[in-house]
């Protein structure tokens, strides 16, 4: 896949995953930024009027969570200092502005965001929810039945208050920007290119 000179990436970083009622996690913010959602194939999703589907990911650096992270088939719970991403799009994204302007200033490095699973909402495919529920053995039983199952729940912003958690965050902010930096300073050798 083609990847845009001005986009930063940081591949292999662990996604959060909502896998059950009652999962929490608590971190702290190193960056966020916004991108064109794309499908498996590196293909740009669009909305209905034909404009790419936009996404929030949120760097954070975790306090304590219970919430597993993972990278394709692989999942476990991040220790705390461990770098993770929040991937949010449509109502999740919401929550996250409700949030943000509650938080004077904005959202700043440091800043502490709690995630809470608190329910389920099942799908037959594309189109609306048809069902929603916070008890597990109805979750379990739509999924049998086929549904796709999307964990959903609170989010929360606090202003920072710990000064040693800004720093930290601050430096790992600094090293996602020296390895963007330096991943796209690779030589090439001049032998192998024919002008």
């Amino acid at each position: 896949m083609r990847v845009p000179i001005d986009t930063e990436r940081t591949p292999g970083t662990p996604i959060l995953r909502r896998r059950k009622i009652g999962e929490r996690f608590r971190g702290a913010v190193v960056h966020y930024e916004q991108r064109d959602q794309r499908d498996a194939d590196g293909v740009t999703r669009t909305k209905p009027d034909g404009k790419p589907a936009k996404e929030l990911i949120v760097h954070l650096l975790t306090i304590r969570s219970t919430m597993p992270v993972g990278r394709r088939d692989d999942e476990w719970v991040p220790a705390e200092g461990e770098q993770v991403r929040l991937i949010l799009k449509g109502g999740a994204w919401g929550q996250w502005i409700e949030a943000a302007n509650a938080v004077t200033g904005g959202v700043c490095r440091g800043d502490v965001v709690d995630l809470t699973t608190t329910h389920a909402e099942y799908y037959n495919g594309a189109g609306p929810a048809v069902g929603k529920s916070a008890d597990e053995a109805e979750i379990d039983q739509a999924r049998r039945k086929g549904r796709t199952i999307g964990y959903r729940g609170d989010l929360a912003i606090t202003p920072a208050t710990d000064e040693a958690m800004v720093d930290r965050c601050t430096a790992a902010y600094d090293a996602m920007r020296a390895g963007a930096a330096a991943s796209a300073r690779q030589p090439i050798d001049a032998d192998e290119e024919q002008w």
